[in-house]
């Protein structure tokens, strides 16, 4: 889990504003296939997805850009990049079925006041 003093305030509202709650953390070491890694942990009904790097994570990009077009084409993907971690990355995704839930439960609000 993600701690709150771990990445910035914008990280978080840009997350937010994309709808995404569930960030993971994940050591960059450990990855070595990020195609089959990214076909693993990401559902497969996943709209838009979030990945924060750390500040040297530039030659991560084309790859992790790379893969996710061809595991999930359909989605939308933001990179961003974070002073506040090192050897590690975070991936937060929103599905088709988190979106549908947020907007039930805002139409469910609006209808109880």
């Amino acid at each position: 889990m993600m701690s709150d003093t771990e990445l910035e305030d914008h990280i978080i509202k840009i997350a937010r504003t994309l709808n995404i709650f569930n960030f993971r953390a994940y050591n960059i070491s450990i990855v070595s296939d990020y195609q089959k890694f990214l076909e693993l942990i990401l559902p497969k009904n996943v709209t838009n997805i979030l990945v924060v790097l750390p500040l040297d994570g530039n030659r991560l990009v084309n790859q992790i850009k790379e893969a996710i077009s061809k595991v999930r084409p359909a989605s939308s993907l933001t990179i961003m990049y974070s002073k506040n971690i090192n050897q590690k990355m975070y991936i937060g995704y929103c599905s088709s079925t988190d979106k549908v839930t947020k907007q039930n439960l805002d139409s469910l609000t609006e209808s109880t006041r």
